[in-house]
């Protein structure tokens, strides 16, 4: 999901507080007690020896003394590891000598074969990372803090099944009313682990508005948009589609603009989307 990044960069952005939460509850000694969270301008781009440019998901400043450089990857890239070393390098120059960077690399799936953990190389050039697969993280943990109940949808579910985890997920950003960014993540890391749909149910059943991501265009790739879409009016009409109606949404998926679809899926009744299916006329 080429996209993950983008989602966890609007969240930093907007609401540092909960990237912070998040690294305190999944690695507890990366911020001192007390310790600022303050997002930082600098980018790698900066650095004049890095073509062409490119945008680190987040940096912070911690404490007098410390950056905190953090990746959200949520596909297979065999450039990470390349990047994230320029990334630090990138961070680390201009603060030479007066702040330490720490980098750490947050995966929405299980490391892919080949990945270093641990230290990631470039040349000659290697820097440490710490590595947190999100998979591999009780859900229960995430979900005890309302900050960073977002990340849980992609977090492993232990005993619950994926529409019992998304429902917790939706109940908590429900009650903590979690900004768009929260939602958009919580979506994203739902996609990573095949639970958009449960996602999506879960957000509609406690009146949160779902979040329409552009990864759901790869996600349709993978999975045949046909079948995505049919599984989502199914969802909306609370039943199976007909064969009529079948064929009526393969004519609307090729004939109308996909915002045109999102809209009618997620903003009409169940009754009016019996309509719309029922009269292939309507666009």
């Amino acid at each position: 999901m080429a996209k993950s990044d983008r989602a966890f960069r609007a969240l930093a952005r907007s609401q540092p507080d909960v990237v912070a939460e998040m690294l305190r509850v999944l690695v507890p000694h990366s911020l001192p007690p007390g310790a600022a969270f303050t997002l930082d301008d600098l980018a790698p781009t900066q650095v004049d020896a890095l073509p062409p440019a490119m945008d680190a998901d987040c940096i912070a400043r911690v404490g007098d003394d410390e950056i905190r450089h953090i990746e959200f990857q949520g596909y297979r890239d065999t450039g990470f590891s390349e990047r994230c070393v320029w990334y630090h390098v990138g961070t680390a120059l201009p603060y030479r000598g007066k702040r330490r960077v720490r980098t750490i690399a947050l995966w929405l799936m299980p490391l892919p074969k080949g990945q270093s953990r641990n230290v990631m190389r470039h040349a000659d050039i290697s820097v440490r990372v710490k590595t947190i697969v999100l998979p591999n993280v009780p859900a229960a943990k995430l979900l005890a803090n309302p900050k960073t109940a977002c990340f849980a949808a992609g977090a492993n579910a232990g005993g619950w099944s994926d529409q019992e985890l998304c429902m917790r997920v939706a109940m908590s950003l429900r009650q903590a009313d979690a900004s768009w960014p929260e939602r958009h993540v919580a979506v994203v890391a739902a996609l990573a682990q095949k639970r958009y749909d449960a996602m999506v149910a879960a957000m509609e059943n406690v009146h949160l508005e779902p979040v329409i991501i552009e990864d759901l265009v790869k996600y349709g790739e993978e999975r045949g948009a046909a079948q995505v879409y049919r599984n989502l009016f199914a969802d909306r009409l609370g039943r199976p589609l007909t064969p009529r109606e079948h064929d009526t949404l393969a004519q609307r998926i090729a004939a109308v603009t996909t915002k045109r679809l999102h809209e009618v899926m997620f903003s009409a009744s169940p009754a009016a989307l019996e309509a719309w299916l029922a009269d292939p006329n309507t666009t």
